[in-house]
């Protein structure tokens, strides 16, 4: 990290949980930071001159390949993603899923084989790509398993990057993320709905959520925690 005050970090999905706690972690390293998100403002004032925000939608793959000749980032945190809560459907938006979740890892590949050989990429994967159900241990050598639309496109990235670490030794690493959480993550998401119902309880007394099942074991994890994980793999 010691050239890290000369270097620009850009984090695209900056205004999701993910890409908002990367940001800050990244300006405290002394990088300077572009942000994309397709709102038109950041989600987050994280009050630092380095940073600086464009809103891009990421289906438009052009138009990343301009911001990425115009801002020349030395290493691409790639946390933007078409997800949702468990049980989403993907079918009628797998065309944007694509673009987002696939495409645009394409287009930063490019980037750093034709531009920027010596930066990096790190992607946001998904531990779900080891269930539905996840085997006892889980590792580098564990198999992928594509069990709906939305690990197709995960594990998709997965490969491409693996294509272009071998055929062009890129720098690029794949995270998985297994469940993290934080005050940021969507009301609609299991652990801020069951947080949420319980504050209210112990409020007024007379709350009530209703989930489909409690039959399932689950570990969370930081969310901060994780990104800084990712901060230090770049």
């Amino acid at each position: 990290m010691a050239n890290s005050t000369a270097r620009c970090a850009l984090v695209l999905g900056c205004n999701g949980q993910d890409g908002s706690y990367l940001v800050e972690l990244l300006l405290r390293r002394g990088y300077k930071v572009a942000g994309v998100s397709r709102q038109e403002n950041p989600r987050y004032d994280v009050g630092a001159e380095k940073f600086c925000y464009r809103a891009l939608d990421l289906r438009r793959a052009s138009q990343l390949g301009t911001l990425l000749d115009a801002l020349r980032p030395h290493l691409i945190f790639h946390v933007a993603a078409v997800h949702g809560e468990a049980g989403t459907r993907y079918e009628t938006i797998w065309q944007d899923m694509l673009a987002v979740n696939v495409g645009a890892t394409h287009v930063c590949l490019e980037y750093l084989r034709t531009r920027c050989p010596q930066g990096g990429l790190v992607y946001a994967g998904s531990g779900k790509i080891f269930g539905p159900v996840y085997p006892p241990l889980v590792s580098e050598s564990s198999r992928s398993h594509s069990s709906c639309l939305y690990t197709v496109a995960k594990n998709a990235s997965h490969d491409l990057i693996d294509c272009y670490r071998r055929d062009h030794g890129i720098r690029a690493s794949v995270l998985h993320l297994f469940n993290h959480e934080s005050e940021r993550r969507p009301r609609n998401f299991f652990m801020p709905t069951l947080a949420c119902a319980l504050h209210r309880a112990l409020s007024h007394g007379d709350a009530r959520v209703e989930i489909e099942t409690l039959q399932f074991y689950c570990a969370c994890g930081s969310a901060e925690e994780y990104m800084d994980i990712a901060a230090d793999i770049a």
